[in-house]
């Protein structure tokens, strides 16, 4: 399983690539790296590869940089 650490780096909107959802941080069980409410969207950030960044949508419009951490627990 891969890991990812949400960070309070913000992703200009610019940058927002589209939905990401293939993804175990976005269901908040507890083998995952963050425990983020259900239903949190996730993105692409353009001109990043998605296996080292994601953003995290924290409310409407704001986001933050969610990094790869690896395959064991950060």
């Amino acid at each position: 399983m891969a890991y990812y650490v949400v960070s309070n780096m913000k992703v200009p909107l610019k940058d927002i690539g589209g939905e990401y959802s293939v993804l175990n941080i976005n269901h908040g069980a507890s083998e995952t790296s963050n425990h983020l409410p259900l239903g949190t969207q996730i993105y692409t950030i353009r001109g990043e590869s998605p296996s080292r960044n994601l953003a995290v949508e924290t409310s409407a419009g704001n986001f933050v940089k969610a990094t790869y951490w690896g395959v064991s627990k950060p």
